[in-house]
């Protein structure tokens, strides 16, 4: 996984927070958002991807 694609996710993790954080999600969208939220929080802190590992896609840098 590349180092753009780590800090987009970590971006993307830190928006979400954000919008929880605001108050902006309610119900089902909050279990899927933060739920969404660790799943790409996981996969930028190992650097693995299952769904890149499952359709043979490699974004840069390693060779994981």
């Amino acid at each position: 996984m590349s180092s753009f694609d780590r800090i987009a996710r970590l971006i993307i993790v830190i928006i979400i927070g954000a919008l929880y954080y605001a108050g902006l999600f309610s119900g089902v969208i909050t279990i899927v958002a933060l739920s969404t939220a660790l799943l790409l929080l996981l996969t930028s802190l190992t650097g693995f991807c299952p769904f890149y590992k499952s359709v043979n896609f490699n974004s840069g840098d390693s060779d994981s």
